[in-house]
C-alpha cells in the first residue's frame, strides 16, 4: 500500500505548508470523540500539572514554566490556526516529552499556551529547557530560528504568582507576561521587522514573485514506471541577486534523479545512496548532473530541489513498501535554504513519516559560499535537523573551518570530487585534501564523507584515511533506484 493513502499517514504528516492553503479538515463533535485515547491522554496529563501544582503551592522556589505559540497563532489568523492545530499539538508535546526530563509535568491551557513544572532541576537548567522546547517547536513548524524566536516564546514565573485565589492557574497573569516579553522585544527595530517578515512568510499571496521575475521549468522526468508530472507550475522564490536564471522551454527537457551506491564505514556496508539530479534542458544541450546542474541563478536552484524533493518521497515510499532498508542521502543547494519561502521546499518532507524520516533520511547542504556567517550555517541547519537523521555540510574548499559546522550542529563534512578544481582531483593531490578534511572532523568531533571518487587508489586511500562515507564510479556506477544494503568489509578495499 502507498504510505502516502494511508489516512493515518495524511493526518499526521500533512506538511505545514498545505495546511496553510488546504480547505479546513471536518470538526469532529464531542460527542463522536468521546473514547478518543488522545483526548483521555490529554485530559490526564491535565490533571497531573493540577495535582504537581496543589502539591507546590506554597513552597519556597516553585516556578512555572510556560509556552506561548501565541505569536504563531496571530500570524497565521484563527482560521488557518484552526487547519494546522492538531499538527500543532503533536509537534508541541513531542518536543516537551522530548527536553522535560524525569518528574517534569505539563499541560496546555488554552489554544496556544503550554505550562510546564520541572520539579527535579535546578532553576538554571529548567529555564534552558524551556527555552529550548520552545526553539525546537518553532524550528519544526517554521524551520527557521529567526521566525521561531518571532512566533514562540517562553516566560517564567513564581508559582504562587501564577496561582489565583482559588488555587487554579490564573490564565490572564501567564497571558501578561507573555504579552510583556512580546511588547520588550517588539519595541526593538529588528524584533518589529522580524514579526511583520513571519507575518510575510504565512501569506501565500506572497510566495509568488512578480510577473517579470516568475520562472517556470520544464515537464520532469520521474522515476521509470510511474507517472509523468509537470514542474512547468512550480512556483519559484524571490531571486537573491540580479543573477539570471536560465529559461527552459517547456515539454523538451529531461530532469529526473538516479543514485550513487555509497559505501559507510560504520557497519562496512554499500548501505546508503546519494541522490543527484540529472538535467538536460533540451536534446542538444549537454547532461549536466549532480552540483554541476544547479546552473543559471538561484531560480533554478529552487526548482531543481523540489523537484529532488518530490522525486526523492515517492522514491521512499516504493522503498518502504518493498521493504527495502537502505539511507537516502539528498543534496539540497544552500540558496535554496537562506529565504523565507523555503518551508515551501521543508514542508514537503514533512510528508514522510518519523521513523521513515528519523532512520532512512539524511539531507546534505551544498553550494555553501565560501565565507558563511555562523548564524546562517545554524539557521540552515536547524531548519532541517527535524526533517532527518542527520545533516551534512558539503565543504566549499579542503580548508574551510570545522568548528563552524560543529558549531551550526552538523553531523558530518565532506567534498565533492567533481566540484574541485581540475589540478586538485589527481589522486596524491585529493587524497592530502582528504587527509586535511578528516583531521578536522575528528578535531570536533564530526563526522566525514567525499563523493564521486574516480580510481581505486583514492578509494583505498580515503578508507584508510578513515573517511566515514565514499563513493564514486570507482566503486559503483549511479542507478536508477537503490539496492538493498550490502556487506562490504573495509578489508576488501585494503588488499588491492
Amino acid at each position: 500500500m502507498n504510505l502516502a493513502d494511508a489516512p493515518l499517514f495524511r493526518r499526521l504528516f500533512q506538511p505545514l505548508s498545505r495546511l496553510l492553503t488546504s480547505e479546513p479538515a471536518p470538526v469532529v463533535s464531542p460527542e463522536d470523540d468521546e473514547d478518543d485515547e488522545g483526548t483521555f491522554a490529554d485530559q490526564e496529563i491535565h490533571q497531573t500539572l493540577d495535582d504537581v501544582l496543589r502539591q507546590e503551592a506554597g513552597r519556597y522556589g516553585t516556578k512555572v514554566h510556560v509556552v506561548s505559540l501565541e505569536g504563531l497563532h496571530e500570524a497565521i489568523g484563527a482560521e488557518k490556526w484552526r487547519k494546522m492545530a492538531d499538527k500543532v499539538q503533536m509537534i508541541a508535546e513531542s518536543a516537551i516529552h522530548r527536553h522535560i526530563g524525569k518528574g517534569g509535568v505539563f499541560g496546555r491551557r488554552g489554544e496556544d499556551l503550554y505550562v510546564l513544572v520541572f520539579s527535579r532541576l535546578p532553576p538554571r537548567e529548567a529555564q534552558s529547557r524551556s527555552q529550548m522546547i520552545a526553539k525546537e517547536v518553532g524550528e519544526r513548524l517554521l524551520g527557521s530560528a529567526r521566525f521561531a524566536a518571532g512566533a514562540v516564546h517562553c516566560v517564567e514565573l513564581d508559582l504562587d504568582q501564577a496561582l489565583g485565589e482559588d488555587g487554579q492557574l490564573n490564565l490572564s497573569v501567564l497571558s501578561e507576561a507573555i504579552a510583556e516579553v512580546r511588547a520588550a522585544e517588539d519595541a526593538t527595530a529588528e524584533g518589529a521587522a522580524r514579526r511583520e517578515e513571519l507575518r510575510r512568510s504565512l501569506q501565500p499571496t506572497d510566495w509568488q514573485p512578480p510577473e517579470p521575475e516568475r520562472r517556470t521549468f520544464a515537464e520532469a522526468k520521474p522515476i521509470e514506471g510511474e507517472e509523468r508530472r509537470t514542474f512547468a507550475e512550480a512556483k519559484p522564490i524571490e531571486a537573491l541577486s540580479d543573477a539570471p536564471v536560465d529559461k527552459v522551454e517547456a515539454s523538451q527537457g529531461r530532469y529526473e534523479i538516479e543514485v550513487l551506491p555509497t559505501w559507510e564505514a560504520q557497519g562496512e556496508a554499500m548501505s546508503a545512496n546519494l541522490v543527484q539530479v540529472v538535467r538536460q534542458d533540451r536534446p542538444e544541450t549537454p547532461v549536466l548532473t549532480g552540483g554541476h546542474a544547479y546552473t543559471g541563478g538561484q531560480g533554478v536552484a529552487f526548482v531543481l530541489d523540489r523537484l529532488v524533493a518530490e522525486q526523492t518521497i515517492r522514491l521512499l515510499e516504493q522503498l518502504a513498501t518493498d521493504h527495502v532498508r537502505t539511507t537516502v542521502v539528498v543534496p539540497i543547494h544552500f540558496t535554496s535554504l537562506v529565504t523565507r519561502q523555503r518551508m515551501m521546499l521543508t514542508g514537503l518532507y514533512d510528508r514522510i513519516p518519523d521513523g521513515v524520516r528519523k532512520l532512512r533520511l539524511d539531507m546534505e547542504v551544498f553550494g555553501v559560499p565560501p565565507e558563511p556567517t555562523p548564524s546562517q550555517l545554524a539557521d540552515v541547519c536547524s531548519a532541517l535537523k527535524p526533517l532527518c537523521r542527520d545533516v551534512l555540510l558539503r565543504l566549499p574548499s579542503p580548508h574551510f573551518p570545522a568548528g563552524l559546522a560543529a558549531d551550526a550542529r552538523f553531523d558530518a563534512i565532506g567534498l565533492d570530487a567533481e566540484e574541485l578544481p581540475e589540478a586538485d582531483r589527481a589522486d596524491a593531490a585529493l587524497l592530502r585534501d582528504l587527509a586535511a578534511v578528516q583531521q578536522a572532523a575528528e578535531s570536533v568531533g564530526l563526522q566525514s564523507y567525499v563523493w564521486h571518487l574516480r580510481s581505486r587508489a583514492t578509494i583505498r586511500g580515503a578508507v584508510r584515511l578513515g573517511i566515514g562515507r565514499l563513493n564514486g564510479p570507482a566503486l559503483l556506477r549511479a542507478q536508477p533506484r537503490p539496492r538493498p544494503a550490502m556487506p562490504v568489509p573495509k578489508a576488501r578495499f585494503l588488499e588491492g
